[in-house]
């Protein structure tokens, strides 16, 4: 589990400094499984993409991401 999962099981009190054996396994699998799917539904979004502007894609991308998190 890298430091960032870490920190978001503490801060949702799904971990404690103490949490060993399979549940912390489980934990791992399952940020590993959220990062899958989103990064598949970021690719997805950028597929539904119309108007990419090949002169700034990263700006574009850039929006597309952040317009996700406020649907």
């Amino acid at each position: 589990m890298n430091e960032r999962d870490k920190e978001l099981a503490l801060e949702c009190q799904l971990l404690s400094e103490h949490t060993t054996g399979i549940y912390r396994d489980s934990l791992q699998k399952f940020a590993d499984l959220i990062r899958a799917d989103e990064r598949e539904a970021l690719c997805k979004a950028m597929e539904d993409q119309n108007t990419w502007n090949w002169d700034d894609p990263a700006d574009t991308a850039i929006q597309v991401i952040r317009a996700r998190g406020n649907k």
